[in-house]
């Protein structure tokens, strides 16, 4: 640990997909997790450093920020919107629409029609 975001040494990591339901992402993290975990207790790494890049800090995203706009209707392609609404999934606020009453149609899950 040092006094950056995530700029301390890497311990160890591994690479996965993030394809798939919030569900099936967080299973496959906590998998990930748990082999990593005993691996570092078992003192099976190496250290290397992080890379020396420039990198920006992003503020935790509001429920407003969940909202799909007309403008996103209109512009943003049909994968663009999957996957806005694939990682509001639960327990995230859910991708949504406002409504001409102002209530909001609140979406869960989505597929593209190939």
């Amino acid at each position: 640990m040092n006094n950056k975001i995530d700029g301390g040494n890497i311990i160890l990591q591994n690479f996965f997909s993030l394809t798939g339901s919030i569900e099936n992402i967080f299973y496959r993290m906590t998998k990930i997790g748990i082999l990593l975990t005993k691996k570092m207790l078992h003192g099976k790494y190496r250290e290397k450093k992080q890379p020396n890049k420039n990198y920006k800090i992003y503020k935790r995203r509001t429920p407003e920020q969940s909202e799909i706009t007309l403008k996103e209707l209109k512009e943003k392609k049909a994968n663009y919107l999957f996957n806005k609404i694939r990682m509001l999934e639960d327990p995230y606020p859910n991708a949504f629409i406002k409504t001409k009453d102002g209530k909001k149609l609140i979406i869960k899950k989505t597929s593209i029609d190939k």
